[in-house]
């Protein structure tokens, strides 16, 4: 069976997907901030964030296009991204601003309020419009090994171009001609191949021009979903391909997993069922669980756990509760307004 087939209905393991993405993101920084090193780090020299990452922009691509072409109105599709990334988001740097800096910081209070850093860090980060986001606030987690108040945060910018991307794309018609896109998916995967992986050109935001290629990947499968079976088969030979070629070279499996990884995450979307569909009960926490897990992480390894381990399991555990309290009370009503007012 081929994608289209698959997505006409809800029943799939998105949830699941972005989940476990979530938390491999917490499993990574778990790592770094208790200076371990990561067990894949030190097999292939790729973290899990790194995967996880690419896990989000590809759904990410093949989602938002998604949305875009079944229902292609500007004032509802603005109006479901901005409700879908900023009410969480400004929930999570007032939290930063307001509770964790006034109780973490080493400065007093009425230097801490006045300091340049903590308007920067206010501005930016509730905008992701001005230079993307700011890392710091004052004398806050400065001794920490990442001194970062809230490192998840830095692909949050990067998506919203990507919602951008799409607005331009649907409205200059591209959508129609899907074989543009290949050749856009294409451009930047080779771009990206020749400029990171191999050092054949230099690429000034190499971040950007790697998940734009994830992104881009994702609504390809959109775009094509009725021309691409799933089979564990062919994933399984894939899988096969980046394990050998990490046995090879680095560089060899990270070029094979920017080409294979979009098929294996749309494999693991749809064909798994039974019981594993049952997480789909349950609210969607991933996006609480990446935008509030870092403070929350830097406060734990503050208050004095450091074995990596034990700092996994309470991050990811504190970080659950306060997302799902977020899905419940902030996101999830944010999305039933979009849905509700919108014709």
């Amino acid at each position: 069976m081929n994608i289209a087939q698959y997505v006409q209905g809800r029943d799939n393991n998105y949830t699941l997907l972005r989940h476990l993405a979530a938390a491999m993101v917490i499993f990574t920084h778990s790592h770094g901030l208790t200076a371990h090193a990561e067990p894949l780090v030190r097999l292939t020299g790729l973290s899990y964030s790194y995967i996880a990452v690419n896990i989000f922009f590809v759904l990410s691509g093949f989602l938002v296009t998604a949305s875009w072409i079944c229902n292609p109105d500007v004032r509802r599709y603005v109006t479901a991204r901005i409700l879908r990334i900023y009410p969480a988001l400004w929930i999570s740097v007032a939290l930063c601003l307001f509770v964790v800096g006034p109780i973490f910081t080493t400065l007093p209070l009425r230097y801490y309020f006045l300091q340049r850093d903590f308007f920067i860090f206010a501005a930016e980060n509730s905008t992701l419009l001005l230079k993307g986001v700011y890392h710091h606030l004052p004398g806050v987690f400065s001794d920490s090994a990442i001194r970062s108040v809230n490192e998840s945060l830095w692909t949050l910018p990067i998506e919203l171009m990507m919602y951008i991307g799409v607005l331009i794309l649907g409205l200059s018609r591209v959508f129609r001609y899907p074989a543009i896109m290949i050749g856009v998916y294409v451009t930047l995967t080779l771009y990206y191949l020749a400029g990171v992986i191999f050092g054949l050109v230099e690429i000034s935001d190499k971040e950007m021009v790697r998940l734009a290629g994830y992104f881009a990947g994702g609504s390809l499968y959109y775009l094509y979903r009725d021309r691409i079976p799933l089979s564990y088969i062919a994933m399984a030979v894939m899988v096969s391909l980046v394990f050998l070629g990490y046995l090879y070279s680095e560089n060899l499996g990270n070029a094979f997993l920017t080409c294979f990884l979009p098929y294996v995450v749309f494999v693991f979307a749809y064909l798994p069922s039974g019981a594993v569909r049952q997480f789909n009960r349950l609210g969607d926490y991933s996006y609480g669980l990446y935008i509030y897990a870092f403070p929350i992480q830097q406060i734990i390894v503050t208050l004095g756990v450091h074995d990596v381990y034990v700092h996994v399991v309470l991050s990811y555990v504190v970080t659950l509760i306060v997302a799902a309290i977020s899905w419940h009370s902030v996101e999830s009503p944010a999305l039933k307004i979009a849905k509700k007012e919108l014709p």
